[in-house]
């Protein structure tokens, strides 16, 4: 009932009915891709690399750098988060994309689905080791808890923030307004709207403004078989055992 209520006051108070629509449709989509998982689970897992191996081969240094970097951030946010008072998500694999931002040094990611900010704590830390770049955000509160549009992030550190640039309407809205703002994407990380459309969606508003050598990733892959049936260049599945990683790297190891 809380979170009934907590949808109302959020589609009053923010205009939200079209988005809440939308993600009742992916709620329905997302039961018929869910009977896909075992059949994408198998195929994940028989072209899967660990990536701590393959980070570790293309770059010891900054797989290490990479690593403490992921303890840290840990350490942190247990702390952190034991206080919040919405509950977030988990981490994702954030040493990885903080590996990715070191090792291809991107002048401009755009990511969906921030949450706490595991991940846009991971790409804006990159970004300051390497000394230049942006990142682009698009998400939505929790509002189905009552969170308010401050928490989202709440990990990202204030130092970081300059070179962040957040939007909080859900993709739908989002997406179009950050392409008007970017001339070019050089790693879209996608972590949203979890069904086929949702990512279509999201895949079709960014590619016109894909950089040549461009990384495209995309988390949790287990949830239908979109990232599989992609027809790209360069596709591959990274894993630490536990979730499963679709990069799209053309050109690149």
């Amino acid at each position: 009932m809380k979170a009934l209520l907590n949808t109302l006051k959020f589609a009053v108070r923010n205009d939200g009915w079209r988005v809440i629509g939308q993600k009742l449709r992916a709620r329905m989509s997302s039961a018929s891709e869910a009977r896909d998982r075992a059949e994408v689970l198998e195929w994940c897992r028989s072209i899967a690399e660990p990536y701590a191996e393959w980070a570790e081969s293309v770059s010891p240094e900054l797989w290490a750098e990479a690593s403490r970097f992921g303890e840290d951030l840990v350490a942190r946010a247990t702390t952190e988060l034991a206080t919040a008072k919405t509950r977030f998500g988990g981490g994702g694999a954030y040493a990885l994309l903080y590996f990715m931002v070191r090792l291809h040094r991107p002048s401009v990611i755009v990511e969906t689905g921030v949450a706490a900010g595991w991940s846009s704590t991971a790409f804006l830390s990159a970004l300051e080791a390497n000394g230049h770049g942006e990142l682009w955000s698009s998400d939505l509160p929790y509002f189905r808890q009552g969170a308010k549009v401050e928490e989202i992030g709440v990990l990202v550190p204030e130092s970081l923030r300059g070179r962040w640039r957040l939007f909080v309407e859900g993709d739908r809205v989002n997406l179009p307004r950050i392409v008007d703002q970017v001339t070019g994407i050089d790693l879209f990380h996608y972590d949203s709207d979890k069904t086929g459309a949702g990512r279509d969606y999201a895949l079709e508003i960014v590619s016109p403004l894909l950089s040549e050598d461009a990384t495209v990733l995309f988390d949790d892959i287990l949830d239908n078989g979109h990232f599989r049936d992609l027809a790209l260049p360069g596709k591959r599945v990274l894993s630490d055992h536990r979730r499963f990683v679709g990069m799209v790297s053309p050109g690149r190891r």
